[in-house]
């Protein structure tokens, strides 16, 4: 639970998360594409520093769905404001962890600024979304088919 606190340290905490959230986009945008190495911690050095500061405790929980009715799991306690970025950075270094960054492309859309794994087959996909962004551009092609048969 999070201690209530002035609505200025919040807005600190959310501008630190924009901040991590746009050095994070460019990090994913520098590295994609290849795999991570050990090589690369370095420059994961924001994350780790924003880490060493959680505040994390394991709990015994009831759990129906386990044969003994209980689960081990974690919780976070929320001291500070800034104590919210935890999943936050927790949530990207598991990122850098378990995604191959191989596979780590920018969407294509114009507009658009989403990355995504692509693994299908032919590791040829184009967009985050082929409902918003691919269907778009398909949509845009085709008027400009449109507008090259009537001007012609």
């Amino acid at each position: 639970m999070l201690r209530s606190g002035p609505p200025a340290e919040l807005d600190k905490v959310a501008a630190k998360a924009r901040g991590l959230r746009e050095w994070f986009r460019a990090f994913v945008q520098k590295k994609k594409g290849r795999a991570l190495t050990a090589g690369d911690l370095s420059e994961l050095e924001p994350l780790n520093s924003v880490l060493q500061r959680d505040e994390q405790h394991g709990l015994l929980v009831a759990d129906a769905s386990s044969a003994s009715g209980l689960a081990f799991a974690m919780q976070r306690r929320y001291p500070t404001a800034e104590s919210l970025l935890m999943p936050i950075v927790e949530a990207l270094a598991k990122l850098v962890c378990e995604e191959d960054f191989t596979y780590v492309k920018a969407c294509e859309g114009p507009k658009c600024t989403l990355l995504f794994a692509d693994y299908t087959r032919g590791h040829a996909r184009r967009w985050c979304s082929m409902a918003i962004c691919g269907n778009r551009a398909k949509v845009a092609a085709h008027r400009a088919r449109l507008k090259e048969g009537k001007g012609g």
